[in-house]
């Protein structure tokens, strides 16, 4: 859907066969989106109008997924769109079939495509790239967050060779192994941190938060790393996870560690993340001194507690510029900026909010 950006109303709307996980990407004047139908779409920006689709999953194919019926390869990467090329990966788990292509943005015809990495064998095991999560272009190689064993796979963008191997994605413990008794000795235990979003962090790619397709009460294993938030813009690094939010030097200090220059605590949990030429905007949920109303709780015709905020902080030095609170939980990454100013907020109960500059 798109919207106008001043009043709210509607400019036109159009349909996938499936739900979208990721934001769509813009570029020359064109919209990409990915969808849990297994396919990726061009719509022209200003319209709406289909230019192209382009089917991603090997067959047309639906299955259950937490109540959802979606293809059995949706296209759970999103899309990344660079330099006229089209980036999208199918599929949910690698036993299934993982598909990777690279797409011409202007026609949807395929430069490559990469439907094997699914299947990486060693003597003893096979398994491979499952599709759990964001894509990510770093140097000449493109990242996808694998989710399972092979995670971040990594594909030259060239040809979309997978350049992972599953000896490097697994380490055998040694002959005794005090945090797991109950293992046998010389078990393998997989290196990879799972996680759905893919950030550039102190010039390594890094792999946070959720499994995209991970059961509804799925609980974190210990080398998951976590929620985590960055924006960056030349010079200006802003950073967060569920404890503060900071704004980083951009060089690392002597002790190899990130200089902080300043921080802020007012999230138990940062949903969103976005960094405008004078202000940062985070929103999320407050931690317990910052909610409004709280100290009215349990009184007599108390107003309702907003446990959800949207703040703005300055570049320069964090303090604070505005903030209001936020009647529903907001969407992870439900959040953007035009060049206006304005903060375009989206919340888990299908409100869209718009915040003056």
């Amino acid at each position: 859907r798109a919207c106008d950006a001043k009043t709210g109303a509607a400019r036109w709307t159009t349909y996938t066969g499936g739900a979208i996980r990721f934001p769509p990407e813009i570029a020359d004047g064109r919209v990409y989106v990915g969808s849990g139908d297994g396919w990726v779409y061009c719509l022209v920006m200003a319209t709406g109008e289909r230019l192209w689709r382009f089917r991603a999953a090997p067959a047309e194919r639906k299955i259950a997924i937490h109540g959802r019926l979606l293809s059995t390869w949706p296209v759970g990467s999103g899309v990344l769109v660079a330099d006229g090329v089209v980036y999208a990966a199918a599929g949910i788990a690698s036993y299934d079939g993982t598909h990777v292509y690279a797409l011409d943005a202007e026609s949807g015809k395929i430069r490559w495509q990469n439907n094997t990495s699914g299947r990486l064998v060693r003597e003893d095991l096979v398994t491979g790239v499952s599709v759990q999560g964001h894509l990510l272009l770093h140097e000449d190689r493109l990242y996808l967050a694998g989710g399972n064993i092979v995670s971040p796979a990594m594909y030259k963008l060239s040809d979309g060779a997978c350049l992972n191997e599953i000896d490097n994605e697994w380490l055998r413990e040694p002959l005794t192994t005090e945090r797991f008794p109950s293992r046998p000795k010389g078990s393998m235990f997989q290196r990879s941190p799972r996680g759905r979003e893919l950030f550039l962090v102190d010039g390594k790619v890094r792999v946070f938060d959720d499994l995209l397709y991970s059961p509804p009460r799925y609980q974190r294993a210990g080398y998951f790393s976590g929620r985590f938030l960055q924006a960056s813009r030349g010079d200006v690094v802003i950073r967060g996870n569920v404890e503060k939010l900071m704004r980083i030097a951009p060089e690392l200090g002597e002790d190899g560690k990130p200089q902080v220059i300043w921080e802020n605590q007012d999230f138990a949990e940062p949903r969103a993340l976005a960094l405008g030429a004078n202000a940062v905007v985070i929103m999320g949920e407050a931690r317990r001194e910052q909610v409004v109303g709280a100290e009215n709780v349990g009184k007599e015709d108390a107003e309702p507690v907003e446990h959800f905020l949207i703040k703005a902080l300055s570049v320069n030095d964090g303090k604070e510029m505005w903030s209001h609170g936020l009647p529903a939980r907001p969407v992870s990454w439900g959040l953007a900026l035009d060049r206006e100013g304005r903060a375009v907020v989206t919340l888990e109960d299908g409100r869209v909010l718009c915040f003056g500059s």
